[in-house]
């Protein structure tokens, strides 16, 4: 079995409200290339069991019109997230910072997967140099 394990299971979703709006409402923004990443982090205590790094998902249906298309974008952004993202959680874990993050699409064009997982690669870096030097 591969010890490297991906996954985006449902603990690891941003999906209470409350949470989305102090993203948006407090938190930080990186972006490449038609792809924005908007993240809050907060220290959290050793007992809690919970995923430190919750993540949603956004298509805007202004930059998109067609519901087929947005969801053909989401299934992109998700699956390079998903096999990417091991050195964000092993950071979050080490450091035990919780890091809210919301990823949106922002281009008029359909991108090809290659294209937007090049920019999520290369975001997720960022955002482990960032959160490693908040935290240092």
């Amino acid at each position: 079995m591969n010890a490297l394990k991906h996954s985006f299971k449902k603990r690891e979703r941003l999906k209470s409200k409350k949470e989305i709006a102090s993203v948006f409402s407090a938190g930080k923004s990186i972006s490449k290339g038609g792809v924005r990443f908007i993240y809050n982090t907060e220290q959290k205590d050793s007992t809690e069991a919970k995923s430190l790094l919750k993540t949603a998902l956004a298509v805007p249906k202004k930059k998109i019109k067609k519901a087929v298309d947005r969801n053909l974008l989401k299934r992109r952004m998700k699956e390079a997230f998903r096999t990417n993202n091991s050195g964000l959680k092993t950071i979050a874990t080490n450091l035990n910072v919780k890091i809210n993050l919301m990823i949106v699409y922002q281009s008029d064009e359909i991108a090809l997967y290659t294209e937007i997982e090049d920019k999520i690669i290369l975001l997720l870096q960022r955002l482990e140099t960032i959160v490693k030097k908040q935290n240092a």
